[in-house]
């Protein structure tokens, strides 16, 4: 049977035709990379807004956005596990698919459908409905 194109980490139609248009790049970076964008792009914005408020180290709330362990595990450990996890359980789900496909578990009619993807091009011109944004 042959391989099939499906995977949690690296998007779905979306991302592929943004890959097709060279809005998104065609490998992901490296994981390590991954993390530590993520941890830039979600706790560094944070920090920045609650110094600039002043709620940072004190203020007038109950806990200050540096001595709150909940974001630290939230933003620092759970977001990282969360992105490292994505590349480790998405190379397994091939073989699950696979199994679906020889047990007959999607119709024939649903496996085109799902090799096509809602961005494919007869899709679009045939139900320009099916395309929710």
């Amino acid at each position: 049977m042959e391989k099939i194109d499906f995977s949690f980490a690296h998007g779905g139609a979306l991302a592929n035709q943004l890959r097709k248009m060279k809005l998104l790049r065609q490998k992901p970076f490296p994981l390590a990379l991954r993390m530590g964008l993520a941890i830039s792009l979600s706790w560094l914005p944070i920090l920045i807004f609650t110094a600039s408020e002043g709620v940072a180290l004190r203020g007038k709330v109950q806990i200050p956005f540096l001595f709150d362990w909940v974001q630290y595990a939230r933003f620092l450990v759970a977001l990282p596990l969360a992105i490292w996890a994505e590349a480790y359980i998405s190379p397994r789900f091939e073989p699950v698919l696979r199994r679906f496909l020889k047990a007959n578990i999607i119709s024939g009619d649903e496996v085109l459908r799902f090799r096509r993807g809602p961005f494919h091009k007869r899709t679009l011109s045939r139900d320009r409905s099916s395309v929710k944004f």
